[in-house]
């Protein structure tokens, strides 16, 4: 059975022939099928200090930190509202076992999203491999956010910033002064969430990936693992980095 959408793309080839002749209907069938094998994008270092400027947390809101006895409740909420839940269930289960920092986020026992961050007390094989990806050193006073994630259902109104300052204000009650995170620049809500809450852009990395299974950034190449990875499955390690070829070689 052929899908909805390769019809729709169908149709869109039929109709740029009819138009605009061979070429423009061959333009048409590389512009469908090149996002499949090839994808650029360009993601956004974003910083912000964690001890003032913040809004009193929402008392609405409680935050609890995730553990390993919560694995079978944020599946089932990973379930609901993901539109392909099996690689964040996998990836979950690895961060609680990593021993990174996470808290779901619940009003009215009803739990709205969640959201992890990690510092520079983790093991060397644990760091999260997107902190090395993007050049991303941390201190011992400073922290890395990263999947944080709101139900649908629950994005309008402001929960978004609420779970974000809350949050930031807890962690920045640990102790900790300065926070990262890294968002496509595509996806202004989320950095308006950040921005919302103090954080303000540093610098942008262009991202390009190929097959979705390589990965070229900050001049190295990284490969995808699998999602059998004892420690980082569904992410991309490093296979060659041109700077230290570079260095090396002078």
């Amino acid at each position: 059975m052929i899908s909805k959408n390769l019809t729709n793309r169908m149709e869109k080839v039929k109709r740029s022939y009819k138009r605009y002749g061979f070429k423009a209907c061959v333009w048409e069938i590389i512009s469908s099928i090149t996002p499949k094998f090839y994808k650029k994008s360009v993601h956004v270092i974003m910083e912000g200090d964690l001890t003032q400027g913040h809004e009193p947390p929402d008392p609405k809101i409680r935050l609890i930190k995730i553990t390993k006895e919560h694995t079978k409740t944020m599946k089932l909420f990973t379930e609901q509202y993901e539109e392909n839940p099996e690689m964040p269930i996998k990836v979950t289960r690895h961060y609680i076992r990593n021993n990174y920092n996470g808290y779901m986020a619940v009003i009215d026992d009803q739990i709205i999203g969640y959201t992890w961050w990690t510092n520079n007390k983790v093991k060397p094989e644990l760091i999260i491999p997107e902190l090395k990806r993007y050049g991303i050193k941390l201190k011992d006073n400073e922290v890395y956010y990263f999947d944080f994630f709101i139900a649908p259902p629950f994005r309008r109104g402001g929960a978004a910033f609420k779970v974000a300052n809350a949050v930031i204000i807890k962690v920045g009650e640990l102790g900790y002064k300065r926070g990262f995170a890294t968002v496509s620049e595509a996806f202004r809500p989320a950095r308006f969430v950040y921005k919302a809450t103090g954080f303000k852009d540093i610098s942008k990395v262009v991202l390009y990936k190929l097959l979705s299974s390589v990965l070229y950034m900050n001049n190295a190449i990284y490969l995808k693992t699998t999602r059998w990875h004892p420690h980082h499955p569904l992410d991309y390690q490093l296979l060659y980095d041109f700077e230290n070829i570079k260095s090396s070689s002078k």
